[in-house]
């Protein structure tokens, strides 16, 4: 038994879609409280892991609830994944809601990539520290972007990076083929591109490309 990534399903009267995992960890899904293992509940869900999986991938569970909800004249919106409410663009008095793309943060990223569990404390020059961890975020970012995708030298593919103009002060993105220089690469220049146009990276990237 094996649900498709996307694929949507009831259980208990309630509704679920399969999402995949960047990690194998269970604390994001629906189900962690269940007996995920036990042989009733696997034929229900499916397996999760991609030990077990035949795409090879691991997934979670996201409960789907209802768009909106009254309740003791509260209206309750159920926010779009990535959305966030457009409070300028919104009217409240006419009961008119408008969405816009919601920022990835940092944190997001984290998250995603179940992060808590690597900290290790490394001793480096104090002058170095902030380039060095925001290096460090760089790369969990490109992680997030890029999934299992590593660059492969020996292929002309492009890998994607980005670099600062001194002269135009300006954030833009390059790519290699098959010379490493040794930078953080992406698979698609879209993500490389989204990376620099978003505000709750910019102090990231300033630390590396600046300092």
């Amino acid at each position: 038994m094996e649900r498709k990534i996307g694929e949507t399903f009831e259980y208990k009267g309630r509704v679920y879609k399969t999402i995949q995992s960047l990690s194998d960890s269970c604390r994001n899904c629906a189900f962690v409280n269940e007996p995920c293992y036990a042989y009733f509940f696997n034929k229900i869900v499916g397996g999760c892991s991609m030990t077990v999986r035949e795409d090879k991938k691991n997934i979670i569970f996201k409960e789907i609830k209802n768009d909106m909800e009254i309740k003791d004249n509260k209206l309750t919106i159920n926010i779009p994944d990535g959305m966030e409410i457009d409070v300028e663009n919104s009217n409240f008095d006419t009961g008119v809601i408008k969405f816009k793309n919601k920022e990835l943060r940092y944190e997001d990223i984290e998250n995603s990539l179940d992060l808590e569990g690597n900290r290790t404390r490394i001793l480096v020059d104090e002058n170095n520290a902030l380039k060095l961890c925001a290096t460090d975020r760089l790369m969990n970012i490109a992680r997030y972007y890029n999934g299992d995708w590593k660059p492969d030298w020996s292929s002309v593919e492009n890998k994607y990076y980005i670099i600062y103009c001194n002269r135009s002060q300006c954030y833009t993105t390059d790519s290699k083929t098959l010379i490493d220089i040794n930078t953080v690469y992406f698979k698609c220049q879209k993500d490389a591109q989204a990376v620099i146009d978003n505000p709750n990276f910019r102090e990231i990237l300033d630390a590396v490309y600046k300092n």
